[in-house]
């Protein structure tokens, strides 16, 4: 780097390209306009839509419409948050002190009127008596703000202020709120479905207390009667082979038994047999030659 009246050039890390912005708003306070908002007494927006005078609600910190009738639902977090934006503006670039018609402010999209008690001023202190001396009221001050033309090019509005000289740019995401603001908006959503209000409610999706709760198109599986295996009585000095307990499934089942004395071999086969439950008989079965 150099100086512009010299020709030496130096090199140097203590400064770096970023802390160079060219742009003049970097250069500057971007404030444009601010009043600090417990100073607000009155506001009013005037837009398309209407004129909406707020003020403070006697009694409690909110504020209300003037005009409001008992039975609008004034939402005071709205306005509040209107306020906070309108207690603080930030320009987006300074377009000099001379007017141009492309501003629009002739005919503008909205207009703001701010009206604040400046801080007191006081010389208190203490007298020779121990009183306080008695402080000067603030003065009341009227601000106009105007928000004329769009300029869609720089996604902003042309802005004005009755406390500058400077025409400037407002950006669109604040000028908006100001610009297409309704009476609406400042009310409660009272949209929401209130306790007992049944519309828009499909009746066929709504259970209904103590009444058969059967689902249409739903069919009952089938259930399978239990089949109880058939028993065999026993003759006299037989000796059973198997035995089937409570509860234990009949399968099919292949194996071979011992032969008895009059046959080399015999094969013992169950009945398969399927059984839904508990099968609470012991059922003992036997083979024959």
């Amino acid at each position: 780097m150099r100086s512009a009246k010299e020709d030496a050039t130096f090199l140097t890390s203590a400064l770096d390209t970023w802390e160079l912005d060219t742009l003049p708003t970097s250069w500057m306070d971007v404030t444009y306009f601010s009043v600090p908002k417990e100073q607000l007494t009155a506001v009013t927006l005037k837009n398309a839509n209407g004129t909406f005078n707020l003020m403070p609600k006697a009694g409690t910190p909110d504020w209300t419409l003037a005009d409001a009738t008992p039975d609008e639902p004034v939402a005071a977090a709205n306005i509040s948050t209107l306020l906070s934006r309108i207690t603080t503006l930030n320009l987006q670039s300074i377009l000099g002190k001379t007017e141009s018609p492309q501003y629009g402010l002739a005919t503008p999209l909205a207009t703001i009127i701010v009206t604040a008690t400046e801080p007191v001023s006081s010389t208190a202190g203490v007298t020779t008596t121990g009183a306080n001396t008695p402080t000067t009221p603030g003065a009341v001050k009227v601000t106009t703000l105007v928000v004329g033309a769009k300029d869609d090019a720089n996604d902003a509005y042309y802005f004005k202020s009755s406390d500058s000289d400077y025409y400037v740019r407002l950006a669109s995401f604040t000028a908006d709120d100001f610009v297409n603001k309704t009476r609406a908006d400042l009310m409660e959503n009272t949209a929401a479905t209130t306790p007992g209000d049944t519309s828009g409610v499909n009746p066929a999706l709504t259970p209904i207390v103590g009444a058969d709760q059967s689902v249409p198109g739903a069919t009952a599986p089938a259930v399978e009667e239990a089949s109880t295996p058939e028993a065999t009585q026993l003759e006299a000095g037989e000796t059973p082979i198997a035995t089937v307990g409570a509860a234990d499934t009949v399968t099919t089942t292949s194996s071979s038994a011992t032969a008895l004395p009059t046959l080399a071999s015999t094969a013992v086969t169950t009945t398969t047999a399927v059984v839904t439950g508990t099968v609470t008989p012991t059922t003992t079965a036997t083979a024959k030659p």
